[in-house]
């Protein structure tokens, strides 16, 4: 059982220093003290929980701490509650008092910290946080950090201690993982329809299907997906040229995310890696430690030869078929007899891999 009463005067001071022990100490001129101070850290707690502005993520949480008179205290006493401060940072409560005993209980929750008001205001140490309206709000998740009284953190003069260990935060049974995508995210919110009639969506995982002709002013769709990094091709036809730009997607367990996408263009890029190529003998054409030129007909497309080892990354090109050559030079800097003969198909607003095959060099 917690006691609960008023805070004291060293507890309201330690409520009310709350967020200022998120992050790092700032330095002052002259000598700084560290402040005695009790914290708990997101990374402990959050769990399969992701911290981020997507739905269903985690976005806030307040800190309550509970003070134990000793390591077999069995009711201690509720020194107050923090703000609410953002997922993405530490709290602690400065100004403890040396060599007593701590835990802390973290309530969790998917809404913006600047979304919530402690009851009583900012300053009353409250657990309760309320809406804009003043309706109530309950936290999504709760767990604890420090266990009981024989566990507790012991706070040391001049030092951060934190509680330690939480109960790290699960997934709800009926979380769901979806990535959506909107037409407004390549065409833009103000006047999509006046850029193109209709997007066309692509996903480089094969589990996911195209979506073709989504009308410019259609509600976005959603797709159920596993947690991951995803990249999303898009192209439209404005009704002079096709345009294209890649998005990325990153989505958490239990979340749902929204790709970001690069600006329409015309142009596209190319990828060219010679490392699984044989020079005909049975060893690697371009071997780490040698060079090699890419050839676009008689313009070299790089101002210095390119390593070998590492893929080579052409353009920008006008959407369409082309065809590069390779020359490898070995350590030396000696022209070597075979190189490789390119094929690709560039698209607007993507990166196309280049299939090479063996060639003699001209």
């Amino acid at each position: 059982m917690f006691r609960h009463s008023a805070p004291s005067a060293l507890a309201l001071g330690a409520v009310v220093a709350t967020l200022t022990g998120c992050g790092a100490d700032e330095l002052t001129e002259g000598a700084f003290v560290d402040p005695t101070e009790i914290a708990v850290d997101p990374s402990d707690f959050l769990g399969e929980v992701s911290c981020s502005p997507n739905p269903g993520a985690a976005r806030a949480y307040v800190m309550t701490l509970v003070l134990w008179q000793d390591a077999s205290d069995t009711e201690p006493f509720v020194v107050g509650s923090s703000r609410p401060g953002s997922c993405a940072v530490v709290t602690g409560f400065r100004n403890v008092i040396e060599g007593s005993r701590y835990t802390a209980l973290v309530d969790v929750y998917d809404i913006p910290s600047t979304s919530l008001f402690p009851f009583g205001g900012p300053s009353s140490g409250s657990r309760q946080m309320r809406d804009a309206s003043g309706a109530n709000v309950t936290p999504r998740w709760q767990t604890q950090c420090g266990g009981g009284a024989s566990t507790a953190a012991v706070a040391v003069q001049n030092a951060r201690v934190f509680a330690r260990p939480c109960d790290p935060l699960s997934l709800d049974a009926d979380a769901t993982t979806r990535l959506t995508f909107s037409p407004t995210l390549v065409l833009g919110s103000d006047t999509p329809c006046d850029v193109a009639p209709a997007v066309d969506v692509f996903f480089d995982d094969p589990g996911l299907p195209a979506t073709t002709s989504l009308a410019c002013d259609a509600e976005p769709v959603t797709y159920d997906v596993a947690a991951g990094t995803y990249e999303i091709y898009a192209r439209v036809d404005d009704g002079q040229d096709v345009l294209g730009t890649t998005c990325l997607a990153s989505v958490a367990a239990g979340t749902t995310a929204t790709p970001i996408c690069g600006p329409l263009t015309s142009l596209g890029n190319a990828r060219l890696d010679l490392g699984s190529l044989e020079d005909g003998q049975g060893d690697p054409l371009c071997p780490t430690g040698q060079q090699f030129d890419v050839f676009d007909g008689e313009v070299a497309l790089n101002p210095v030869p390119l390593p070998c080892g590492k893929p080579a990354l052409l353009g920008p090109f006008d959407a369409g078929d082309r065809t590069f050559e390779a020359i490898v030079y070995d350590t030396m800097g000696a022209l070597q007899p075979m190189g490789a003969s390119c094929d690709v198909t560039v698209e607007p607003g993507r990166t196309a891999e280049a299939v090479c095959t063996l060639a003699a060099t001209p």
